[in-house]
């Protein structure tokens, strides 16, 4: 008897929480399209708009190499070692499902 109760109970909370998602996601998209039409366009959009927005000069490009201390690849290359050592595996301390157990 408290089983069919409690089944019940979880199936009216389910049944109530698909209807809640569903009336918000409705709302929301009924919404959204009236809260982005009555946004107003800020000052940096209009003057961008008319071509009289304030432009700012960047700097003038440096000449020559750049001034960081780039390592030459083509040395490193030849540098590096062509034998990496390789770490020994680990054991496992899991015994497999299938594998027997030692006879002692």
């Amino acid at each position: 008897m408290l089983r069919g109760l409690h089944f019940l109970s979880r199936l009216r909370v389910n049944r109530c929480t698909a209807i809640f998602v569903c009336l918000a996601v409705i709302i929301v998209t009924l919404v959204s399209p009236v809260s982005f039409a009555r946004r107003p366009q800020g000052q940096g959009q209009a003057q961008a708009a008319n071509g009289n927005a304030r432009k700012v000069k960047p700097l003038p490009p440096e000449k020559g190499a750049p001034k960081l201390a780039l390592p030459n690849l083509d040395e490193i290359r030849t540098q590096r070692e062509n034998n990496p050592q390789i770490k020994p595996p680990v054991p496992s301390t899991v015994r497999a499902r299938r594998k027997q157990l030692p006879s002692s």
